[in-house]
């Protein structure tokens, strides 16, 4: 079995990328040999990030566009990849958030990744949406923009500023150190749950084999149903808790 693989993505927020504009654009297209790699660090900065794990390939497959308001900054911008034992793969691209908070300026890249599928993957991510599917042992920690979660397996470590997180099928342990903001939807998970700290938004988590821990929240729902171990919330500030079809015990503050 391979060591962790480190998804590393670390988005720069751009003023108008929001927008979805593309004024100039440039293809990716890309291959990097990781069947030696024990660790995949990706870096991206603003655009949205969709990684796919696939039981057939050996190598990451890089594609999608670098696209910017200003024709001279895809001059800028690249996505760079070192292989080896701690495989990356980087992306580059001009600092606009200087620019007017109502100017039209963008920079950014959208990337599709597919990668080996037992192949562990750490992602760091500042803005834009992001999708994995078929991912062993991700760790993710996130800025801004929505999280969807498909078919992981291996232990699913979770650090998130803002942006709903959705998570189908998880095959091992979630952890989700901090949630500062957004809603976590959460089912078909085998291991267990624990929720170090969320600071808003609601917590859901259904078809839960082991046990549902939540340390500290601030404010929000908390709903759990079909729980197989126990249910607790050691700290919650404020919102209903509720609790369906839990096998083991409920622990919550009165």
């Amino acid at each position: 079995m391979r060591k962790l693989t480190m998804v590393v993505l670390s988005l720069a927020a751009t003023n108008a990328w929001a927008w979805g504009g593309c004024t100039f654009e440039q293809e990716v297209d890309q291959v990097l040999d990781v069947s030696s790699s024990s660790s995949l660090t990706v870096k991206a900065l603003a655009g949205e990030l969709e990684i796919t794990g696939r039981d057939d390939v050996d190598s990451a497959r890089i594609s999608g566009r670098m696209c910017a308001s200003e024709e001279e900054w895809l001059a800028e911008m690249s996505v760079e990849q070192v292989a080896g034992d701690a495989a990356a793969i980087t992306v580059q691209i001009p600092d606009v958030t200087g620019k007017a908070f109502w100017s039209n300026d963008y920079a950014y890249v959208d990337l599709v990744l597919e990668v080996p599928s037992d192949l562990p993957v750490q992602v760091f991510d500042s803005s834009g949406d992001m999708q994995l599917d078929n991912l062993m042992d991700a760790n993710v920690k996130d800025s801004s923009g929505d999280i969807k979660l498909l078919n992981m397996r291996g232990d699913l470590q979770l650090k998130d500023s803002s942006g709903d997180i959705e998570i189908e099928r998880l095959d091992g342990d979630l952890e989700i150190i901090s949630d500062s903001s957004g809603d976590v939807e959460a089912s078909g998970i085998t291991g267990s749950v624990v929720v170090r700290a969320d600071s808003s938004g609601d917590l859901d988590f259904a078809d839960v084999d082991g046990d549902v821990l939540v340390e500290r929240d601030s404010s929000g729902d908390i709903t759990v149903n079909e729980v197989g171990g126990s249910f607790s919330v050691e700290r919650d500030g404020s919102g209903e808790i509720r609790a369906i079809a839990v096998q083991g015990q409920v622990a919550v503050p009165d």
